[in-house]
């Protein structure tokens, strides 16, 4: 029967009172549904929308196309961890990556996809000694982790041959590699050598040729400061400084040539030095070294220059190349690698199944974190499984205890259980803790579940619950010889399926929510449960990449909750004290 008849609701008071507890409850709703909402969006977002501090229900790359390509920037080059890289890259100069703006190569679509196919043949043809990788990655270290993985399958057998102790194959990185350094030389060590392997079979839209270029552009930077001061000294008219190539071979200009051979004997890479004649290298290379060879004689064939060379082979003239790709250089040294057109051309040429994969790249890395200790899920379980039986045993049977024998100190001992309700679950870590380094029980997964075997909450909603059972049942078990066993297991149990499910689900999520508790007792991380590694993981994850991980770690509970609410509401129950 209805609190408020048909009737009563006709009335203009009563109709305002029933819109008012909606409206109440409607707001209520929406602030518990809201923070959950905007966690999944966030989950969605990327470095770019956090660089804005905004929280939004809507990410910007979903509605702006333009923040779509800066997205894509970042999730093409993980490794551009600031603005600088990616200006040197694209030989721009925006101040902030929200400036960059969305490349308009309308009507010339053609002449950019011959670019592209230009650098990517040409790439295709450098040995693995002119790719490097240093401060710019790509996606290049997870397919390698993913080819070693192929390779040696287990982590141990990569470990003996490289020398190594890594833990599984997510830890192995690239080895340091530095070309563009006239010190480095490289190892001849295993883990070397599969590198060098790895790189001669990589994908030409994976291949990074060493950017000598920007290292002479920061040469003069930090020499000329600006670019007018740059062209006073050079007799030059750049634009910027990005605009200056390294030339080949020793400029005329008196000041140019200064620099340039400063540059070339101190920066510049001797494996890049091209030598005269058929000059035996080795002994040239220790020539050069020893500073007895003219720069007049030599030429620098770093990637650049390669790539440059390649086009004028390929087209034999400038006036061919212009034509062919659109382009208008009046100089061979104007030429500049198609990075940008590259980045562009493969974020035009997405389908809806990358735009997919961008949109849930937060998840991938969130699940890949996650299930990297599947221990952890191995833990939770057998933390979660032994806390809702302990929970739907001892609780019970103490409820049972309080029901149905009418002891004198009865509600002195309910009070005693909601008396515990008062003081935090921090408050008793401390003297648990204790009991159970003198039970000798930490790092077990009894001092995970122990300590919350018994609630005092649980008993009183239980005891409250029996209490309101038809006494009629248990007399006529008893006429019929029925213990209190069997009473509890045959007519208490099979009605209390609501109440029962009520605190099942409570230990569950109290269980699977908990992490000081598990962190204190549990210090091996064998017996780290997944709110334990997920407080560990939020060090290292991104704002995008934890929002994710939250989102799955919530799943459980909020499936639980789906899922159970009819219980729920069924297992609500006023209890009674007699």
């Amino acid at each position: 029967m209805p609190i408020i008849p048909q009737v009563g609701r006709r009335g203009l008071s009563l109709r305002l009172v029933i819109w008012s507890v909606y409206t109440v409850l409607s707001v209520g709703a929406v602030t518990m549904v809201y923070p959950f909402a905007l966690m999944v969006s966030t989950s969605f977002e990327d470095k770019l929308d956090r660089s804005s501090s905004e929280y939004r229900l809507v990410p910007r790359w979903v509605t702006s196309r333009r923040t779509r390509y800066q997205s894509f920037l970042l999730a093409r080059h993980p490794g551009l961890d600031n603005l600088e890289q990616l200006n040197a890259r694209h030989g721009t100069s925006y101040g902030e990556f929200s400036a960059i703006p969305l490349p308009d190569f309308s009507g010339n679509e053609g002449f950019v996809e011959r670019r592209v196919k230009d650098w990517h043949e040409f790439k295709a043809s450098l040995p693995p000694d002119h790719l490097c990788y240093f401060g710019y990655v790509s996606t290049v270290p997870l397919e390698y982790q993913g080819w070693i993985k192929e390779k040696f399958e287990t982590i141990e057998a990569y470990n003996e041959a490289c020398l190594e102790e890594k833990r599984n194959f997510k830890l192995v990185a690239i080895p340091v590699e530095r070309y563009d350094s006239p010190l480095w030389k490289p190892d001849d060590s295993p883990k070397w050598r599969d590198w060098v392997a790895f790189k001669e079979n990589l994908e030409p839209r994976h291949r990074e040729p060493t950017r000598i270029d920007q290292i002479w552009r920061e040469f003069l930077t930090q020499r000329y400061s600006t670019v007018e001061r740059l062209n006073a000294a050079y007799g030059t008219q750049y634009a910027s400084i990005a605009d200056a190539m390294l030339p080949p071979c020793v400029p005329a200009n008196t000041k140019q040539r200064a620099d340039w051979e400063a540059f070339v004997r101190t920066q510049f890479p001797p494996r890049y030095v091209r030598f005269p004649g058929e000059a035996d290298r080795e002994t040239a290379l220790e020539q050069w070294r020893e500073g007895t060879v003219p720069v007049d004689e030599i030429e620098l064939a770093h990637p650049e220059h390669l790539y440059r060379e390649f086009l004028l082979k390929k087209y034999g003239s400038l006036e061919a190349l212009n034509a062919a790709q659109g382009t208008d250089v009046a100089v061979v040294m104007q030429i500049r690698p198609p990075r940008m057109e590259e980045d562009w051309l493969e974020f035009d040429g997405w389908t809806w199944r990358d735009r997919l994969k961008a949109m849930f790249r937060n998840y991938g890395i969130a699940v890949n974190h996650l299930f990297y200790e599947r221990r952890a899920f191995l833990n939770t379980a057998v933390l979660c499984i032994g806390t809702v039986l302990s929970a739907l045993t001892v609780n019970p049977l103490c409820a049972y205890a309080l029901s149905r024998f009418r002891l004198s100190y009865t509600n002195k001992v309910l009070l005693f259980c909601l008396a515990t309700m008062a003081f935090p679950a921090e408050v008793t870590m401390i003297p648990n803790y204790l009991l159970m380094r003198d039970l000798h029980l930490l790092n077990t997964y009894f001092a995970l579940i122990l300590p919350g075997m018994a609630n005092g909450f649980s008993i009183f909603i239980l005891k409250g619950f029996f209490d309101s059972l038809p006494k009629e049942l248990y007399e006529a078990a008893q006429l019929d010889g029925a213990g209190e066993l069997t009473m509890f297991a045959r007519i208490t149990l099979p009605l209390s399926g609501p109440v029962m499910a009520v605190i099942g689900i409570g230990a569950f999520t109290l269980a699977y929510g908990s992490f000081m508790w598990a962190f204190i007792v549990c210090q091996d991380p064998d017996y780290w449960t997944v709110m334990v590694y997920v407080y560990q993981l939020q060090i290292l994850m991104k704002h995008g990449d934890l929002m994710a991980l939250l989102v799955l770690t919530a799943l459980p509970t909020l499936l639980v909750f789906i899922f159970c609410q009819r219980i729920i509401l069924r297992g609500i129950v006023v209890p009674t004290m007699h």
